[in-house]
């Protein structure tokens, strides 16, 4: 292995460490910066939100990583894809309380 694939799976693994960090973080904010997961990431309430969240976010990673505006919007707009559908599918019946899915038999007897 050269290094530069032991750059290459350092960074990984930064990035890795530091999206588990800010995951932990976002738990610990205040509700004002939660994003609505009932709209899409780019409606203008969720742009409101990450003008603010964003700053703060990258205030709080500062000491250990230095992740960009630009790839704390990817993992956030990543994270809130994901949010959004577990949402979705709870409004639709389709996930109980546990976040485990709800199976329906669609087989005519």
């Amino acid at each position: 292995m050269d290094k530069k694939d032991e750059k290459d799976d350092k960074d990984e693994k930064d990035d890795k460490d530091a999206r588990m960090e800010m995951k932990t973080i976002l738990k610990t904010m205040p509700a004002k910066f939660d994003l609505d997961y009932d709209q899409t990431f780019m409606s203008k309430t969720n742009v409101d939100i990450r003008k603010q969240l964003i700053p703060e976010l990258m205030k709080s990673l500062k000491p250990n990583f230095n992740p960009t505006y630009d790839k704390l919007t990817k993992w956030l707009m990543s994270l809130h894809k994901s949010r959004r559908s577990v949402n979705n599918y709870k409004k639709k019946g389709r996930l109980d309380s546990d976040n485990r899915y709800l199976h329906t038999v669609t087989r005519c007897p």
